[in-house]
């Protein structure tokens, strides 16, 4: 019989790790994509940070050296804005150009080397750079953010594209997108504060009210609308028809970084055109605009001849707002405001979403949650039917819904 070999690692309380009984080393193993990696190291602290950090790359595998090989991050994003961009509207390539600023932090890497384990390290330094600004009391702007869901869903958004990209085909075959569900719980940074935006009537009437009119027909033609304000701003004189009393959104107003008009777009947000119906409020709000403006000028709503800047409109809005203590701030409130109410007097999300134009009833049940009143009103009812079956008793013969 042949002398049997005595294994010469023992096991530590560490996963993957094991120490030679004679040399005192640590040797840490790791199985990443189906690949065995392993190395030695002379104390268990380094041993753990490797198996921690570790992505892959240079590892000893069978006393073979292997490197994968694939673009880098950098070159990806710039074949990405060079191929997909041009499907965007400009705004949305601004947009995304902006929110992927914290990740050139990860540009100098290969797209294989970026993985699940590497993420999280990158995740976990930012989530403690922005908490130390705000306990440095400079959260302002970007520095107060609540997440990194922003730049996550870019990064899921870029590996999506360059696994389906035929220039990458063959070096993309076995990378994977490093983006898990639980990185969202980690990239958390503070607790999102959840304001309000269902303005209530009462409230919308006092801000019709108490604006100056110029903005109160603004209010007034965004909220029969139940529209964006970009859409509601770019809302053009040829679009309206009074004697069928119809509507048409079909543009969108665009504005830069500084909240100023950048251009009009003759697409909506969805793509889509719809119609909205012009009730007498809506009929006065619309001649008033078309009636005080530049006769020259396209825009329903305008200002000397010009479209309306959305900073100007937001500025109004807000400080009217603020002059009548209401805890709401924005021009997204009146969408949601008026969804809200048309949903609560209808009983029909469907109702709904044909004022508001959603395609996604999540999103729009978002929009139109019922109000307080209805949930209370219910509960109400559905107490006293209880009540009346357990007075009726089983025997009384007392139709209730069963």
């Amino acid at each position: 019989m042949g002398k049997t070999v005595k294994n010469p690692y023992l096991d530590t309380k560490h996963k993957g790790i094991k120490k030679h009984y004679k040399t005192g080393h640590y040797r840490a193993r790791k199985k990443i994509n189906g690949v065995d990696h392993k190395k030695t190291f002379a104390n268990i602290r380094d041993a753990i940070q490797w198996r921690y950090t570790f992505n892959g790359i240079n590892s000893v595998v069978g006393g073979h050296t292997i490197k994968k090989n694939s673009s880098k991050l950098a070159y990806v994003l710039s074949r990405f804005q060079d191929l997909h961009f041009p499907s965007l509207r400009p705004q949305t390539q601004k947009k995304m150009i902006q929110q992927y600023r914290l990740l050139h932090d990860l540009e100098h890497f290969e797209m294989h080397e970026i993985n699940s384990t590497l993420l999280s390290e990158w995740i976990i330094q930012k989530v403690e750079h922005f908490k130390l600004l705000q306990a440095e009391g400079k959260g302002s702007g970007v520095q107060a953010r609540c997440s990194l869901d922003t730049e996550l869903k870019i990064l899921k958004q870029v590996f999506s594209w360059y696994k389906e990209e035929a220039e990458f085909d063959n070096e993309s075959k076995d990378v994977f997108c490093p983006v898990k569900k639980r990185h969202y719980a980690l990239g958390s940074i503070k607790k999102k504060v959840k304001r309000d935006k269902k303005i209530p009537p009462s409230d919308v009437l006092l801000l019709f009210e108490n604006l100056e009119p110029l903005y109160r027909d603004l209010a007034i033609i965004q909220y029969f609308c139940a529209g964006r304000i970009g859409e509601t701003l770019g809302i053009q004189k040829d679009s309206i028809d009074f004697k069928n009393r119809i509507l048409n959104i079909s543009h969108t107003a665009i504005f830069n970084s500084s909240k100023t008009f950048w251009y009009l777009s003759d697409l909506t947000k969805t793509g889509e055109d719809r119609t909205v119906h012009i009730n007498d409020t809506l009929r006065d709000a619309l001649l008033s605009r078309i009636n005080d403006g530049d006769k020259n000028c396209s825009f329903v709503i305008q200002y000397q001849g010009k479209p309306l800047n959305y900073g100007t409109a937001l500025l109004h809005y807000n400080k009217t707002l603020k002059k009548l203590g209401l805890p709401y701030s924005g021009t997204h409130i009146l969408r949601h405001g008026c969804a809200s109410l048309a949903r609560t007097l209808t009983g029909s999300l469907d109702a709904c979403m044909s004022m508001t134009g959603h395609r996604d009833i999540r999103v729009a049940e978002n929009y139109a949650e019922l109000s307080d009143k209805v949930k209370i009103d219910t509960s109400l009812q559905v107490e006293e039917h209880l009540n009346k079956l357990k007075k009726a008793g089983p025997n009384s013969g007392f139709q209730l819904i069963q």
